[in-house]
């Protein structure tokens, strides 16, 4: 009877544990993955969720294998494939289904195919589906007081930033401070601004992570402070931007596509100001991808 009782309870723990599974299985189910992703688009262009609900296509939207797509007259939609980085101009009037590999004509104008985005040494580039959502900046604030601008949550390429902040009631001086990944303090300053350059001597590790404080000085104490983190790319991440850098002619898919990957990347200052050229040039940038550019 024990061994009985005993045999019960490694049953019963066995299916606690595959609860989870069987639960997240269910779930990838329900939401299948996308195969291609929207990196340009002008005029209106419908989709389906569900049934029946009718969704208007935006810029980053994402497409599942069989979904469609209908492009009303005079609508344009650049989407690129995930999995080998080819793209495809889409025009209205137009119904298209998304195959596996490529968006399939069910009703007027055919797809056409564009040139790849690849890097310079022909691999596509990776984007991953499911996480263009745009995550905060990690900044921990004791009090009211400067927020942490940049650097700050992101990986830079800058081996010697300037680090900027805002605060809603400026103070007199702020007391900077830079340590690195153990703690240590790599300089300090006093400054009357809202930002402060590093001396020439100091150049920044590739690699390594660093984070910064900031305090609000008013008469003889603090008013508030804040800190966040951020890390120098090293030089495999480097090499890797430099392969996907867009070319001179990129189209503004192509620069979408590029942004979207140095957000991914963890680059969120690159991608910030490459968002902020794309909007100057007239792309269709979200808003919230415009936020905190400096």
């Amino acid at each position: 009877m024990a061994r009985e009782h005993d045999l019960v309870r490694v049953l019963f723990v066995w299916a606690l544990a595959l609860v989870p599974l069987l639960l997240a299985a269910g779930l990838a189910r329900a939401q299948p993955q996308a195969v291609a992703i929207v990196t340009d688009i002008s005029g209106r262009v419908e989709t389906h969720q569900g049934s029946s609900s009718v969704v208007i296509v935006a810029l980053l939207g994402e497409f599942p294998a069989g979904a469609r797509a209908k492009l009303q007259p005079g609508a344009k939609m650049v989407v690129l494939y995930l999995k080998t980085g080819d793209q495809y101009l889409l025009a209205g009037p137009a119904l298209t289904r998304f195959g596996w590999e490529a968006p399939e004509p069910l009703n007027g104008a055919k797809p056409m195919k564009m040139r790849p985005v690849v890097g310079q040494d022909g691999t596509p580039i990776r984007i991953k589906p499911g996480g263009l959502a745009q995550s905060g900046i990690v900044v921990r604030s004791l009090k009211e007081g400067p927020q942490p601008t940049a650097p700050a949550g992101t990986i830079t390429l800058e081996r010697a930033p300037v680090f900027r902040w805002n605060d809603a009631a400026p103070a007199p001086s702020y007391q900077f401070e830079l340590r690195d990944d153990r703690g240590t303090a790599v300089f300090s300053s006093t400054v009357s601004g809202d930002s402060v350059k590093l001396p020439p001597e100091l150049r920044l590790q590739d690699g390594e992570a660093y984070s910064w404080s900031v305090s609000s000085r008013a008469g003889a104490g603090f008013n508030g402070s804040a800190e966040s983190w951020f890390q120098v790319a090293d030089a495999e991440l480097r090499s890797a931007v430099e392969n996907y850098r867009p070319r001179k002619d990129a189209s503004i898919a192509e620069r979408v596509a590029y942004a979207i990957w140095l957000d991914q990347t963890g680059l969120r200052d690159e991608a910030s100001a490459q968002w902020r050229r794309i909007a100057e040039d007239g792309g269709p940038v979200p808003p919230q991808r415009l936020k905190g550019i400096q």
